[in-house]
């Protein structure tokens, strides 16, 4: 699962929503630029959902939101 959220990001994706339910998290993807290219990962890993957590922690740390 990390190697396909690395594989989006390194392709001008970014991280545009989580939601979390009985089934894992289901995460938004939008590609930079676009507002219509969007891909979505349901994560069902622990490590994959810390992993993405962790993304999103350390893009907000860098916008200072």
């Amino acid at each position: 699962e990390k190697q396909k959220i690395d594989a989006l990001l390194n392709n001008g994706f970014v991280i545009a929503g989580t939601r979390e339910d009985q089934d894992g998290t289901a995460v938004r993807f939008k590609r930079i630029g676009s507002t219509t290219e969007i891909a979505d990962l349901q994560l069902l890993t622990a490590d994959a959902r810390k992993y993405v957590s962790g993304l999103i922690f350390a893009r907000l740390k860098e916008t200072g939101s």
